[in-house]
């Protein structure tokens, strides 16, 4: 689920030493904290790391998967 996105980003985050931070606009420690397990960050927030983390987001319908839960 989403705590997975953000454990995710917040190891991308760890691995770049700051810089993912520093892009994003942000001091590392409020980035930690944003992405950490009892984080819960804006989406502004979650749109910059994404960006500097050189990721994008993407918002998909899910038809397919409700039509087919349907014929089961």
């Amino acid at each position: 689920g989403h705590q997975t996105m953000l454990t995710a980003l917040r190891h991308i985050g760890e691995a770049q030493g700051g810089e993912v931070a520093e892009k994003a606009g942000m001091p590392r420690e409020s980035l930690y904290r944003a992405l950490g397990t009892r984080g819960n960050p804006t989406i502004k927030t979650l749109l910059a790391v994404l960006n500097a983390s050189g990721l994008h987001l993407s918002v998909a319908d899910n038809m397919d998967e409700l039509r087919s839960q349907k014929l089961r």
